[in-house]
């Protein structure tokens, strides 16, 4: 087994147990600041719909981007272990 199989693996781990959370806290913020944005009149109906769907689109790329990482280093750790 190789040196950085472990710590390809405690990353992989990390990552695959960061995700839900980050999701988590994002969605709980979008809704907090839309609530907010509500509540003061500073928000239109189109406006909140804009930045929902903005903040979709990141939360989107930022999964991405993690699963991307997981794919690497699951790749990566099963490389060095063949």
């Amino acid at each position: 087994m190789c040196a950085i199989c472990p710590r390809s693996n405690r990353k992989l781990a990390f990552l695959n147990q960061q995700l839900p959370r980050l999701q988590s806290d994002v969605t709980g913020a979008d809704e907090a600041l839309l609530q907010q944005k509500v509540k003061s009149g500073n928000l239109q109906l189109s406006q909140a719909s804009q930045s929902l769907l903005t903040d979709l689109v990141e939360l989107e790329k930022r999964i991405s981007e993690v699963e991307l990482q997981r794919v690497e280093l699951a790749q990566t750790y099963t490389r060095r272990t063949h």
